[in-house]
């Protein structure tokens, strides 16, 4: 009896720092501040691909940046290209622009649309 007794008492101390211990590690403390965030509301990750369909007509060159295989320098050009030769008639014309090729068009179809005429 008195062994089984001893294993109890061994058994609950245990349970007790353990539970201590957690409720020591989730308390509040001055200056330290725990910011939760949702799947939902996180910001999106630059590597992220663009929600919508992009008119590459009526787009900046900053959302044309977005869109994936284009940076800075070639969103720039596809922008010079549309006023050397007016707007784009069909995603196609895109081959046109320097740095532009059949495996980076195919990256770009699933997110652009070119509109008949721009707003």
């Amino acid at each position: 009896m008195k062994k089984t007794a001893a294993i109890l008492t061994l058994l609950l101390t245990g349970f007790v720092f353990f539970a201590a211990g957690v409720m020591w590690e989730g308390r509040a403390r001055p200056g330290v501040f725990v910011i939760e965030t949702s799947p939902v509301f996180a910001p999106p990750v630059a590597d992220t691909k663009p929600a919508g369909l992009m008119d590459v007509n009526a787009a900046s060159a900053r959302e044309l940046a977005d869109l994936p295989g284009i940076g800075p320098v070639l969103a720039q050009r596809i922008i010079d290209y549309r006023e050397q030769h007016g707007p784009l008639a069909a995603p196609e014309d895109l081959l046109g622009v320097k740095g532009i090729g059949e495996v980076t068009l195919d990256k770009l179809r699933p997110y652009i649309l070119v509109m008949e005429e721009p707003p």
